[in-house]
């Protein structure tokens, strides 16, 4: 197969964009297209190396992602790559652009099931639930993805209050938010989420 020529092309593109400045985007973009194109050709499983992909990518960009237990934590490179994609799964750019700034997304295919924002403050739950989950519902009332708010215990009752305020539950965002105690993330009980 021709996967360790295109590999190495797609790799020096990278750097040169690296090197230069380039958007992150264009490239990524390009190497998706190209990786879609390559399957629906062949019908067969491609090769991507994600680190290679985004190089941007630094050791300093992973702090967050150690104090979670999710099989991704050590592999930010995954979500950058999909995330800087031209391709918008689907969604209106401003739908788009209100998803990516969710802390975790959960994909089936190319379709975005589940969102996750881990507030560790009452003020962070107040930006995930009328900044982000409300922008996004509001913009997109038909967009059919499962949302969740993980709080600490202590900050449970405001978060309700935070998403069961008039103007979420006069708009339905009541509805889409689920709270997720910290305390009740046990193996067992995140599976029933799903």
């Amino acid at each position: 197969m021709n996967h360790d020529l295109n590999r190495n092309e797609e790799n020096k593109l990278t750097e040169l964009a690296v090197r230069n400045s380039i958007e992150p985007n264009s490239i990524v973009g390009e190497s998706l297209e190209h990786y879609i194109a390559e399957y629906e050709r062949c019908n067969e499983p491609q090769v991507v190396s994600f680190r290679d992909k985004c190089p941007w990518i630094k050791g300093t960009d992973r702090y967050t992602h150690l104090i979670h237990r999710y099989t991704a934590k050590l592999l930010p490179h995954i979500p950058a790559f999909f995330m800087t994609s031209s391709i918008e799964f689907g969604l209106p750019p401003a739908v788009f652009n209100t998803i990516i700034e969710i802390d975790m997304l959960l994909l089936k295919g190319s379709a975005i099931s589940h969102a996750f924002e881990v507030a560790t403050t009452v003020e962070t739950a107040n930006k995930a639930v009328n900044d982000r989950y409300r922008n996004m519902f509001i913009a997109m009332p038909s967009l059919s993805i499962k949302t969740f708010l993980i709080v600490k215990d202590k900050d449970a009752a405001k978060a309700h209050q935070l998403v069961y305020s008039m103007a979420n539950v006069k708009d339905g965002i009541s509805k889409k938010v689920t709270i997720v105690h910290l305390s009740d993330l046990t193996k067992e009980k995140f599976e029933q989420l799903f």
